[in-house]
């Protein structure tokens, strides 16, 4: 199980991110994290990554303390970011460098099969369309086979159609191999389609407005009346955040000068 307890992340310049956000999240849980730019999402993703570290507060995944980069956690960001002088399948493998070379290949050939992309092991990356690239930076994250898979606005950047396909793609990965996914995205309609559990965040400082349990069968369909009233309510609750930021923004600073 991961958890958060009590995480606040403030920065030199006093901005203060996220202020005591506490949550835990189960092995087959897909949580989304939907918000406005600059509450605190992408924060909370890198915290959980290890790639930052909380003011204050503490972040575990069974009782390990992550203090730093864990080898149970995955992280997908919204570019695949592979590294162009080396094949897919090496990229696929870099994580697992310190291996035997053979166990390295059998792993990532694995992880690229996972993905759809068995063939393509022997392909530089510029050779990869935009959807293409995303497997394997997706097929990078799972050759670790991590507890927990955290994915930063991974499809963000795709056309509707590639985007659509990898998301289902996604969701069968996670049929097969449950795991911890958390997802930071804009877009409701995603959220709504892969998540179990939708947080929405409140703004300046960030925090967890509302935790929505998402009462839908898998696969999901997009069209069907259950569905949309499922987006609405999600929409409904951001709009509520957003109205609130709008007040706060308009509302004349008070003098405190006497």
């Amino acid at each position: 199980m991961l958890k958060v307890c009590n995480v606040s992340k403030s920065y030199e310049n006093g901005t203060e991110a996220l202020s005591n956000v506490s949550f835990s999240v189960r092995p087959g849980e897909i949580l989304a994290i939907v918000g406005s730019s600059g509450c605190g999402k992408s924060t909370l993703l890198r915290l959980i990554s290890g790639l930052d570290q909380a003011s204050r507060g503490s972040i575990t995944l069974d009782n390990d303390a992550i203090a730093g980069p864990h080898p149970q956690v995955g992280l997908i960001f919204q570019e695949p970011r592979l590294l162009p002088w080396l094949r897919v399948a090496d990229n696929v493998a870099f994580g697992l460098h310190a291996l035997p070379a053979e166990y390295r290949r059998v792993r990532a050939q694995r992880a690229l099969q996972l993905v759809g992309l068995a063939g393509l092991g022997s392909r530089w990356p510029r050779q990869l369309s935009g959807g293409q690239a995303q497997r394997v930076a997706i097929a990078r994250a799972l050759v670790t086979e991590p507890s927990v898979l955290l994915l930063d606005e991974p499809f963000a950047a795709l056309d509707a159609f590639t985007r659509r396909d990898l998301q289902d793609h996604l969701q069968r990965i996670w049929a097969d191999q449950p795991t911890i996914l958390i997802l930071v995205t804009h877009d409701l309609e995603e959220a709504i389609r892969l998540a179990s559990r939708v947080f929405v965040m409140n703004s300046s400082p960030g925090t967890i407005g509302a935790d929505l349990r998402v009462p839908l069968a898998y696969p999901r369909d997009s069209l069907s009346p259950a569905f949309e009233q499922e987006k609405r309510r999600l929409h409904a609750e951001l709009a509520k955040r957003i109205d609130r930021m709008r007040v706060a923004a308009q509302s004349p600073a008070v003098d405190q000068t006497g």
